[in-house]
This record gives structure tokens, sequence and C-alpha cells, in this order.
């Protein structure tokens, strides 16, 4: 799969800045859509990182709503 296609489908229960902040509370929002987007494209050597971190979040969301 291509990178904005990995990234929205990791994404997919998060928001863009849910997604933004658990990538690193220093990432602005406006980026994470450039990324979502395919306007702009991190370091190919970041992409398995981002993914991993999004996807923690989702899982760590998915757990808190599994306790409400």
């Amino acid at each position: 799969m291509s990178w904005p296609r990995d990234l929205i489908t990791a994404t997919a229960p998060l928001t863009a800045s849910e997604a933004a902040r658990a990538v690193s509370p220093l990432l602005s929002v406006r980026t994470m859509e450039d990324w979502l987007q395919d306007r702009r494209t991190p370091p190919a050597w970041a992409h398995e990182w981002i993914i991993s971190r999004v996807t923690s979040a989702v899982r760590k969301k998915e757990r808190k709503n599994a306790r409400a």
C-alpha cells in the first residue's frame, strides 16, 4: 500500500487532531491533515514509526470506549 492509504487506514477512528497528538505533542494538526491528504510526506524512515504511534492510540481509545 501507499503511505497515505496506510495512514488513513491506521487513523480511521481518530480525528486529525487526535492522530497528530498520538505522534507527537509538537506535531501540528495541519501537518497531519497534509499527510492524510497526500499533500506532504514525512521521511520514509519515519513511516513505520508514525503508523505504530497512531495504531497504539487507536487501541488505547478502543479500550477506553469499551470501559465506558
